[in-house]
């Protein structure tokens, strides 16, 4: 591979053609569940970043890649956090997952900053191939067009050079890739070319601390990742961050109308009911049968217990699951035994998840866990 070029596909992520269907993205499950819903569906069917992005993250694992998750990235006074970062070959690569393309522009602002390599990876949707399709006609203005919306963002920040050279990148340096949720298959639409103008020293450094280090949220999906491999080891099917609409809840918000992009401040708003459904980190299924887990970091059974078992309480309502554990990893024998009572008292397995925190050693042992089923 061109040391100035980087593709996907050069390092063996034509896996994520068979993960994609193991972690669907669109939550597969192939039976129905009739005694409240009629006979209807109790799986949303659709696609969610979380899902694309750990078909990502452990097809990178099984090329024995060190991709480390929700990695953050800090520059010019924004912070901001990266789907997957790795080192490959001595440059920092940025993996941001997305279900729309060409709309993460703050995000993108940091990203140009700070990776060797970006890359971007969304669905193929009707919505992206126009998206792509507009893009390639008007190439020509691209980079216009790019320095118009930075602009807009970044005007009291940056000068007018520097957001002239980001919109030359966002233009022609980033790679993008659309996921075929029928076939699995990934279309590389551009190779991502190596970026003249980042200063990767800062994170490079951060992704050689250990993951309970780096920041809760990586240690969090790190988890993740580790129980989805051992899952997927015993022929169980994966989905992340899936709805449970038996707990669809409703609340008033008023924020999120004054928050709105067009909300004008000599108007008031009369509170708006907003819809929620709940999601719990992680499901997996096989047979007839569904298993929530919801994974802490020792910081949230610290700090948060209280909410931890709330929350824990409401996904015991939820009709979609049979069974539900609380996954933490085991860096801690305190926040261990907190846990161990918290799971006795909701009357839920506790899964421990080991992690050897040394690179490219990944682990998990879920033999108690499936010596119950």
């Amino acid at each position: 591979m061109n040391i100035s070029e980087f593709s996907l596909m050069d390092i063996g992520i034509r896996r994520i053609t068979q993960l994609w269907h193991t972690l669907p993205p669109k939550a597969l499950i192939t039976f129905l569940k009739t005694s409240s819903y009629h006979g209807q569906l109790v799986v949303d069917r659709h696609m969610h970043e979380a899902n694309i992005k750990f078909s990502m993250l452990l097809a990178l694992w099984e090329q024995e890649i060190n991709a480390i998750p929700e990695v953050p990235v800090k520059t010019q006074n924004i912070a901001k956090v990266v789907d997957i970062a790795f080192v490959h070959d001595k440059n920092l690569v940025f993996i941001e997952t997305k279900s729309k393309l060409f709309k993460m522009f703050d995000q993108l602002l940091t990203y140009l900053l700070v990776g060797d390599f970006i890359i971007e990876v969304a669905p193929r949707t009707y919505e992206n191939l126009d998206i792509v399709d507009r893009f390639e006609t008007e190439i020509s203005n691209a980079r216009e067009s790019f320095h118009h919306i930075f602009a807009s963002y970044l005007r009291d920040k940056l000068g007018d050079r520097e957001i002239m050279k980001l919109s030359v990148i966002a233009s022609e340096y980033l790679g993008r890739y659309l996921g075929s949720v029928e076939s699995g298959e990934i279309i590389e639409l551009s190779k991502a070319l190596r970026n003249p103008y980042a200063n990767s020293k800062q994170v490079k450094k951060l992704l050689t601390k250990p993951i309970s280090k780096i920041s809760s949220n990586t240690l969090h999906d790190y988890v993740r990742g580790i129980i989805a491999l051992d899952f997927l080891q015993n022929n169980f099917n994966i989905a992340f961050e899936f709805p449970l609409k038996s707990i669809e809840e409703s609340y008033l918000s008023i924020l999120a109308q004054y928050n709105h992009p067009f909300a004008r401040s000599d108007r008031v708003y009369l509170p708006k009911n907003i819809r929620k459904i709940r999601r719990i980190d992680m499901v997996a299924w096989k047979d007839n049968e569904i298993i929530g887990i919801e994974v802490k970091t020792p910081n949230d059974i610290i700090k948060n217990e209280d909410n931890v078992a709330k929350q824990i309480a409401t996904y015991l309502r939820a009709y979609e699951i049979d069974k539900l554990y609380l996954a933490v990893p085991d860096i801690s024998p305190s926040v261990i035994n907190k846990a161990e009572k918290l799971c006795s008292k909701l009357g839920i397995e506790l899964l421990m998840v080991h992690i050897a925190e040394r690179e490219g050693y990944k682990q998990t042992n879920l033999n108690r866990f499936f010596s119950l089923e």
